[in-house]
């Protein structure tokens, strides 16, 4: 079951839900997907250079 997190993140003045597990620094990142400023979705493979998150 994913768990569901409420009010750790401010998206243009909306607190956001967070789906998942709270990570620590070391930890592997999961899988993911996310949002471009365009509202598309992108996932770590179609990215053309490295991010730091």
């Amino acid at each position: 079951m994913t768990t569901e997190r409420f009010g750790l993140v401010k998206f243009r003045g909306q607190e956001v839900t967070v789906l998942g597990e709270d990570l620590k620094p070391g930890d592997p990142a999961p899988d993911f997907v996310v949002q471009t400023l365009a509202l598309n979705r992108a996932v770590p493979p179609c990215w053309t250079r490295p991010v730091r998150l």
